[in-house]
């Protein structure tokens, strides 16, 4: 028994640190977004001591990041006067034999530029293995090169889609609410869900109303995780109406020098989690049959 109030008391006391520290967490981003300030409490030339506003270049909201990556083989080709570029990637759902009568025709002069991935050797290891492709081959490759010690080959994917967050800002206050409303959000549920678990653990550690106290925690979790989530898509839909996709203008679009160059875009989605969303609805499942099992003993006692 001693064992189990040990164990209550450690949990009770890591979820007063847990609601401290979101408390604490809300007040730096209040202080953030009214003020606009660092929260630096010592700082000179030298050393700081505090947290920088992550307010101060913008707001962070959720993004969908898209990496495009160059091409496996560029080929340039003239015929007369006419002269072009061709990208050409290994996993292009067409062969380059059936891609293009160009690539077919012997009359038409061609270079072909290959491009490969190279694996850099580790501490302790040799340099990698040279390779080399001849200038008249035309090979899509991207898994070249390959560790002699290791015998570690590379192959890189076309695309690579990642969930990461951006920073925007515009001249309206109340957008700018609604942006930074995406942090504040999570903080808030952070705060909310602390709060209730110390309540949980207080009501335990005195042996007062237990049954009682659990359903109804159990209950406000599930219902704070289902409006934060319900929240979370309306915000999402709310920024895809704002913006439709951030790109990095590239130096080739400006000089025309050719678009080879990896291609960087975020597009506006949303932290809704249909896992979490399911979680709180099982959670407020489980307090009704909590509350049943509750009513169903205070009537059993009742009886006796």
């Amino acid at each position: 028994m001693k064992k189990h109030f040990l164990i209550i008391y450690i949990l009770n006391g890591v979820s007063q640190l847990w609601l401290l520290s979101s408390i604490l967490y809300c007040i730096l981003l209040a202080f953030f977004l009214i003020t606009g300030k660092d929260g630096y409490f010592s700082q000179t030339k030298t050393s700081s001591w505090g947290i920088a506003n992550i307010y101060k270049d913008g707001y962070p909201v959720p993004a969908k990041l898209s990496l495009q990556m160059p091409p496996d083989t560029i080929v340039h080709w003239e015929h007369g006067t006419a002269n072009g570029e061709m990208n050409l990637y290994k996993y292009s759902p067409f062969p380059h034999n059936e891609q293009d009568s160009i690539l077919k025709d012997t009359a038409i002069k061609k270079d072909y530029y290959f491009s490969k991935w190279t694996v850099e050797a580790g501490f302790g290891n040799s340099q990698p293995e040279n390779s080399y492709s001849a200038a008249d081959e035309f090979a899509l490759f991207d898994t070249i090169v390959k560790n002699k010690n290791l015998n570690i080959a590379a192959s890189v994917e076309q695309s690579y889609f990642a969930d990461v967050q951006i920073k925007l800002k515009t001249k309206s206050p109340a957008k700018n609410f609604a942006l930074a409303l995406h942090s504040l959000l999570s903080a808030i549920v952070m705060l909310l869900i602390s709060f209730n678990a110390v309540k949980l653990f207080h009501y335990i550690k005195r042996e007062e109303r237990f049954i009682k106290s659990l359903y109804k925690t159990i209950l406000n979790i599930g219902l704070i995780l289902i409006i934060s989530q319900v929240i979370n898509l309306i915000l999402g839909l709310l920024y895809a109406k704002w913006y439709g996709a951030v790109t990095l203008q590239k130096v080739s679009s400006i000089v025309k020098l050719g678009g080879n160059e990896f291609r960087v875009q975020f597009n506006p989605t949303t932290d809704f989690s249909f896992f979490v969303f399911l979680f709180g609805l099982t959670l407020i499942v489980l307090a009704s049959l909590f509350k049943y099992g509750n009513q169903l003993e205070k009537e059993q006692a009742l009886t006796i």
